[in-house]
C-alpha cells in the first residue's frame, strides 16, 4: 500500500445514485464530483420554494401596477382639487380685501356719526367669517399635499414588506439549492487513483456508505529517503504476522517480500526493511481502516489477532518495478497499490553450529 494506505469516499447524505462520474484507475482531484445522488424530498422543498418567490414576485408586480393605476387616479382628483381650491382662496383674497375697505369706511363714517356701530360691528364680522374661511381653504391646500405624501408613503411601505418577503423567499431558495448541490454531489476530498467501485447505479445508499476506493497521489512518488541515506521505493508493505511471532519482530531487520504477480522461484523477492510493529494485536475494525475489505480482513487475520508490521521496500531505479530485488532485476512489472504479499521476517540470527551444540548459543 501507499503511506497513506487506502481512502474510502463515502456518501455525506441518503439517496439513490443516479451517475457515477469515474470509474476503477481514473485519477481524481480533491473537491472533484465523483457522483451523483437523487434527492427526490429535497429537490420537491426547492420546487415549492420557487413556487412560493415567484408567488411573491407576482404580488409586487401585480401590487406595483395597482398602485400606478391608483395614483393615476388619485392624483388627477387631487389636481381638480387643489384647482378648485387655488380659485375659492383668489376669490375670497379678494373678497376679504373689499370687506376690509367697507370696514374702514364703515369706521370713518361711525366716527363722523354717519352710520349706527352695529353696522361696524357687522362689517368686522363679515371680514372675520371671510377670514377664517380663507385660512380653512389654505388648510386643505396642504391637507391636499400631506394626501399625495402620504398616499406615496403608503405605496413604499406596501412594496418594502412586499421586498422583504421576496428577499426572505430568495434565501430560502438558494439555501435549498446549496443543500441540494451538498447532498447531491458526492465529492472526494482526496487526490489519487479509484482503486474499486463499491457501488452501481441506482442503488440506494446511506449516509457514510463507502462508494469507492481510491490510493492516494503521494503512492506516486518515485522514491523518498530511508534511514542512513537509502533510498526507499513510495509503497509499503502493510504485513500482519501471527500472535506467536508479532512480539519477535524489531524494527530495522530485514524482511524478504514475495509479491502475488512475480513468481518467487524465477525472480526471487523483494528487499525490505520493517518500519513499525504495532504494539498489540489489530480488531478486525482496524485491518479493515487500513485494507478497505472486509474478506480481506477475514482471510488476513485468519480468526486470531495479528501483529501488523509495516516494512519499506528498498528502491532500484535500475529495475522496471524500480525496487530492489534478491537474484534478478525482477520482472518487467509495476507493483501497484493493494498487490497480495507474502513475507519472511528475520527475527533471530544465530551461527548454524549453535543448533547442533546448544551451549554455543
Amino acid at each position: 500500500l501507499s503511506p497513506g494506505g487506502v481512502l474510502d469516499v463515502t456518501s455525506g447524505s441518503q439517496g439513490r445514485v443516479t451517475k457515477l462520474f469515474v470509474q476503477t484507475e481514473d485519477s481524481v482531484a480533491v473537491d472533484q464530483v465523483v457522483a451523483e445522488l437523487d434527492q427526490p424530498q429535497t429537490r420537491q422543498e426547492l420546487t415549492t420554494a420557487e413556487s412560493e418567490l415567484r408567488d411573491l414576485q407576482d404580488e409586487r408586480r401585480q401590487t406595483l401596477e395597482f398602485q400606478q393605476r391608483k395614483t393615476t387616479v388619485l392624483t388627477a382628483a387631487l389636481a381638480q382639487k387643489r384647482r378648485a381650491l387655488n380659485e375659492n382662496i383668489e376669490f375670497l383674497i379678494g373678497d376679504v380685501k373689499l370687506l376690509e375697505e367697507q370696514g374702514k369706511v364703515q369706521q370713518e363714517l361711525a366716527h363722523k356719526g354717519l352710520t349706527t356701530n352695529e353696522k361696524v360691528l357687522q362689517a368686522k364680522l363679515d371680514l372675520g367669517h371671510q377670514q377664517e374661511e380663507l385660512a380653512r381653504s389654505r388648510t386643505s391646500l396642504k391637507e391636499i399635499d400631506n394626501e399625495e405624501t402620504k398616499a406615496r408613503t403608503d405605496n413604499e411601505g406596501e412594496l418594502l414588506a412586499i421586498d422583504l418577503k421576496i428577499a426572505s423567499a430568495q434565501r430560502k431558495v438558494n439555501a435549498v439549492a446549496e443543500r441540494l448541490q451538498h447532498e447531491s454531489s458526492v465529492v472526494s476530498p482526496y487526490a489519487g487513483k479509484v482503486a474499486e467501485l463499491k457501488v452501481n447505479t441506482g442503488e440506494i445508499v446511506d449516509r457514510g456508505t463507502a462508494l469507492l476506493t481510491v490510493v492516494p497521489k503521494d503512492a506516486s512518488r518515485t522514491t523518498i529517503e530511508g534511514p542512513h541515506g537509502t533510498e526507499m521505493g513510495p509503497l509499503v508493505a502493510v504485513l500482519y504476522v501471527a500472535p506467536t511471532y508479532g512480539k519477535q519482530v524489531r524494527p530495522g531487520v530485514p524482511v524478504e517480500i514475495a509479491v502475488s504477480t512475480a513468481r518467487r522461484e524465477e525472480y526471487g523477492f523483494v528487499i525490505g526493511r520493517v518500519r513499525t510493529v504495532a504494539e498489540i494485536p489489530s480488531t478486525a475494525e482496524g485491518m479493515e481502516r487500513v485494507l478497505k475489505n472486509r474478506q480481506l480482513v477475514q482471510t488476513m487475520s485468519n480468526n486470531a489477532a495479528p501483529f501488523e508490521v509495516v516494512a519499506d521496500l528498498y528502491a532500484d531505479p535500475q529495475t522496471e518495478s524500480g525496487y530492489r530485488w534478491s537474484s534478478s532485476r525482477g520482472p518487467n512489472l509495476k507493483i501497484n497499490s493493494g498487490t497480495l504479499v507474502q513475507a519472511d521476517i528475520e527475527v533471530r540470527s544465530l551461527p548454524i553450529l549453535s543448533l547442533v551444540i546448544p551451549q554455543m548459543r
